[in-house]
């Protein structure tokens, strides 16, 4: 997209900010996706993991503006969307008795986290909301058959 219309806009997974702003953008409804394979526009190779945003979706300009002056990214301007690109949806993550740490650094990363705990368990709890299920316990025992299943 070299001095023409952008047909998509990159950013790279490489830092802390791309994926809080990722997170942010796809609370707020935007589409988002991750290219499942190198791939090279302009010249410029990009590699697997990469986030891309559609250009012709409502204020996409303006929101590739954003992930540069709020969140410090290096966004460019891409031809068109790699084929083979994956759209990205918010995971739903439950965080079992992990202490406060895991879910700290969850929100600072702008992820949704829900924590359980051990009674949760126990109680037969239904996980199958769940996209991502996070934890450190290590005492199979302490669950009973329901938490167990």
């Amino acid at each position: 997209a070299e001095g023409g219309k952008a047909g998509a806009y990159a950013y790279l997974p490489t830092s802390n900010a791309a994926i809080k702003a990722t997170n942010d953008l796809l609370a707020r409804g935007v589409e988002v996706y991750r290219a499942e394979e190198p791939f090279t526009d302009s010249g410029r190779d990009f590699g697997v993991g990469t986030f891309i945003l559609p250009a012709d979706q409502a204020q996409a300009g303006s929101i590739a503006n954003e992930l540069a002056n709020q969140y410090g990214v290096d966004v460019f301007a891409l031809d068109d969307l790699p084929e083979g690109a994956t759209l990205m949806h918010e995971q739903r993550i439950v965080a079992f008795d992990t202490g406060p740490g895991v879910g700290f650094a969850l929100k600072e990363f702008g992820f949704d986290c829900d924590m359980l705990y051990l009674d949760d368990l126990n109680s037969g709890i239904d996980l199958s909301g769940y996209d991502v299920f996070i934890s450190d316990y290590w005492w199979w025992e302490d669950l009973s058959p329901e938490g167990q299943a």
